[in-house]
């Protein structure tokens, strides 16, 4: 794919009338970059219904309701349990990410401040993963409770149009045929997701809904615009002018307010307000600070603790965060480190910190080093107790200020543009593949914490007034 710059260039300079992406009273641009960005062709078995003849499609639901009866009904019956006694006005969706409060409480990462402040008995949450906490329900065991229904009049219209909008697509823009499967695949997930969240909708008295992030979430976004929910994004992560999804260019602001962008954006700061400035998605109206709402702690248990203080020893420590589909070069670098500070004889030792979509399987090769540990740890309490940071683009960079974390950012090719502008705001040096961060100086940060991320309590109140 090159840069993410490089696939800003090649999509914006094919594509210059964004109402070829119109359907109905939306616009199908973030769906679009949503298939061309994820590959679901080249990353899954897919087979995409969404434009097979209704007979095909009809077909292949009945045989798929009696093959997998018992799925089905595992499904509806979890979902018929969702009982919300009194009609929460909020609806929450959380990753599932959890932590430990400073009562030493497992609360979700995300929301427990969010829901606290709204008051837990006027939300009702729904995870998108499997998680420790005993409230609300975990979309993947409800989704496809009627993915496999029978088309509604409604859903017809909407199959039909999403097929008519694929063919000005086909005919007015100059995609490859690969790009084209991914668009369809896309369009398919849209139409899935859009029918379930339609669905489930109908059934309750939302008003608004919090959630993140906007993109990969287009059907769900139309479901609570048909549904007169507002659709409220909370900052979760990197806001960046080379995002994909994010900082668009403004010669989309006259199609934006269709595109299915949430209502309102909360940010953590001033700092990335100014970002999103800059792009022509969000009205100015339409982004807001909510602050540092996350829950922040340094807790771990006490066995884990132990363990990374026992391999810690008492020299200055190297934290490594990893992010998705980076782990080739985060594993040779990590080796090449490895082996350059046992050369040195220099006793500093390597912790590595898994993304959460990662699995510890993807970095194998990493175990048979003796001065590197992989360890699924509170990052807090990783960044407080090491010295050296090193990742690529992520947020983490930005939380590890908080910490007095000296930063640096390897030099991944793919990932040039946003390094290069973290090293000229000063949040991280770069890095080369061959170089060791003990002996490259720290850059120091241009702003205070305070600019990227504001205090909660001065904002939460927002909450309740959007």
């Amino acid at each position: 794919m090159g840069t993410f710059s490089e696939f800003k260039s090649s999509f914006y300079s094919r594509v210059t009338d964004f109402n070829v992406f119109n359907c109905q009273e939306f616009n199908l641009l973030k769906v679009v970059l949503d298939g061309l960005k994820v590959d679901y062709f080249g990353k899954m078995k897919y087979r995409p219904l969404v434009f097979k003849a209704g007979w095909y499609a009809s077909g292949f639901n009945f045989i798929y309701r009696i093959k997998h009866r018992a799925l089905l009904e595992a499904a509806k019956a979890k979902f018929d349990a969702i009982e919300i006694a009194h009609q929460a006005e909020n609806l929450i969706i959380d990753s599932g990410r959890v932590a430990q409060n400073k009562s030493l409480r497992t609360v979700s990462i995300y929301f427990e401040n969010i829901r606290e402040e709204l008051g837990a008995g006027s939300c009702y949450t729904l995870f998108q993963n499997r998680c420790s906490l005993n409230y609300g329900a975990v979309l993947p065991e409800i989704f496809i409770v009627n993915k496999y229904n029978n088309y509604s009049n409604e859903e017809k219209k909407v199959r039909s149009d999403l097929k008519k909008t694929f063919d000005k697509i086909r005919s007015g823009v100059n995609f490859t045929p690969t790009e084209l499967k991914n668009i369809e695949i896309a369009f398919d997930k849209f139409f899935n997701d859009y029918r379930f969240w339609s669905y489930f909708l109908k059934l309750h008295g939302f008003k608004k809904s919090f959630f993140m992030p906007h993109y990969h979430n287009e059907g769900f976004i139309l479901a609570l615009k048909r549904n007169n929910i507002k659709a409220i994004e909370i900052q979760h992560g990197l806001i960046a002018t080379e995002d994909i999804f994010y900082v668009f260019p403004k010669t989309i602001a006259p199609i934006a307010q269709r595109a299915l962008f949430s209502d309102k954006i909360f940010t953590y700061g001033q700092y990335w307000v100014n970002k999103l400035l800059l792009g022509g998605e969000f009205l100015p109206a339409q982004i807001d600070i909510i602050g540092d709402y996350q829950i922040t702690s340094i807790h771990i248990t006490e066995e884990k603790q132990k363990l990374i203080m026992d391999f810690k020893g008492s020299k200055p420590c190297i934290l490594v965060t990893t992010q998705t589909f980076l782990e080739a070069e985060f594993i040779l670098y990590i080796a090449w480190l490895s082996n350059d500070l046992l050369k040195r004889g220099q006793d500093n030792k390597i912790i590595v910190k898994l993304h959460p979509a990662e699995k510890k399987a993807d970095y194998l090769p990493l175990d048979a080093l003796s001065n590197v540990l992989i360890v699924d740890a509170n990052v807090d309490y990783l960044l407080s107790m090491c010295s050296y940071h090193i990742s690529v683009y992520s947020t983490t960079l930005y939380t590890a200020l908080k910490y007095g974390c000296k930063n640096y950012s390897l030099n991944s090719l793919q990932c040039q543009d946003y390094t290069s502008q973290l090293v000229k705001d000063g949040i991280s040096v770069l890095l080369q593949f061959d170089q060791n961060p003990l002996s490259i100086p720290a850059n120091d940060n241009a702003f205070e914490v305070s600019y990227y991320y504001d205090g909660f309590e001065k904002h939460k109140h927002k909450l309740q007034e959007c």
